[in-house]
Order: C-alpha cells, then structure tokens, then sequence
C-alpha cells in the first residue's frame, strides 16, 4: 500500500486489531490483513515505509494471538472489507477513506494552499507535518480514528506523509491501553506526531484528543 497524502497516491492497510480498543470482540482472534496498490501506473510494491507500517502492525497483531491473513486491495475501491479492520490511506487515495473520514465529526483532513492538514472541525485549531514547515524538522502527523460501526470496529490511520502513518502505528504499538482509558469503547479520533531520523521512527506522542463522538 501506499499513503502520501501529498502525491495522492495510496491505498489500503485493513485489519483486525487488538483488544476492545481495536478489534471489539475479545474473542475474535482472526484478524484479515489488506494491502493496496500505490496509484495509478505505479504497479502492487511496497515502498520501504509503507512495508515497515505494515509490518509493524501484523507484529503487533502476532503478539496479540491474532491470526492474520493479507489481502491486496486497489485504491478505487468504496467498499469496506467484512469484519473488524485497520484502514492506513488518505482521504485522496481511496474513496474508502474518504467515507470514513466524512463520518467524524471531531477532526477534519483539509488542504490548504498545497498543503495537507489535520483541522478540529468547528474551530481554528490546524495541525500540518513540521516536514512541511518553512524550516523543516524531521517530523511527521497522522489521523487516527476509531469507529464503531454496524456491530464492528474500523480503525482508519492517515498521515500527513508515510511516515506519519509509521508514526501511528509505532504510537499504536505502545499506547493503545493508554488512549482506551481516556477514551472507552466509542468512537473517537486523535493526532498523532512522530520524530523519525531516515526511514525509522524514534519517538511517537499524542497531540490532539482523543475526541470522542
């Protein structure tokens, strides 16, 4: 899969995922693993921090006794995949972004004279990738959120660029009891900030949230 918020190009990550948090059912031990295609004329390989993303997430699926089973998935498509599931594409990837992020009523991704951001939806609160900044720093942001819907979980992660996708699922990986005490089972969604030198992320934090709808 790919997911650059600021080429466009991505795809979809989908996946069950652990505990209540994330995959709803804690008797639900199967999870499915669904990898996109990067755009148009850019063929099914994984770039190397779109592979790392995944790859991180199936490890944190393993440990958590999820059995995982990947699917690739082409980033024209509108429908969900069946089950609980983790979504890593930006809302001009796939439409299946674009749906799940029209359903948050808390957080917002907008562009804004060529640069993509995360907003707070009633307010003037914006949050940008300190990569885009005037002076750049090794940084990057991404939205995740958590919805309930139809009786299952659906997690949608989208950085600013790929590595803020990396980013959250690093923040993931070590804090996802953390963000259900704060929030409980109900939807919700957060931002994410992540320091990374190279292709490796060395720090993860909660920025904004988690808001709770």
């Amino acid at each position: 899969y790919k997911g650059d918020l600021r080429t466009g190009d991505g795809a979809v990550l989908a996946a069950g995922v652990p505990g209540r948090f994330l995959a709803g059912l804690e008797d639900d031990r199967r999870s499915n693993l669904l990898s996109g295609v990067g755009g148009e004329g850019r063929g099914t390989e994984l770039f190397p921090v779109d592979a790392a993303t995944g790859e991180l997430l199936e490890r944190l699926l393993g440990a958590l006794a999820f059995a995982v089973s990947r699917y690739q998935i082409e980033p024209d498509r509108e429908t969900l995949p069946a089950g609980d599931s983790v979504v890593v594409c930006g809302p001009k990837s796939a439409p299946i972004a674009a749906g799940l992020l029209s359903r948050d009523p808390a957080l917002a991704m907008v562009r804004d004279d060529g640069r993509w951001l995360i907003e707070r939806q009633g307010s003037n609160e914006r949050f940008g990738s300190p990569s885009d900044d005037c002076d750049p720093v090794a940084a990057d942001i991404a939205y995740v959120a958590r919805h309930q819907l139809g009786g299952r979980v659906i997690v949608h992660v989208a950085g600013i660029h790929t590595l803020g996708s990396l980013a959250a699922a690093h923040y993931l990986a070590n804090h996802v009891k953390d963000v259900f005490e704060m929030a409980g089972d109900r939807s919700m969604s957060f931002v994410v900030r992540g320091a990374y030198e190279g292709m490796t992320i060395t720090s993860s934090a909660l920025v904004a949230g988690p808001f709770g709808w």
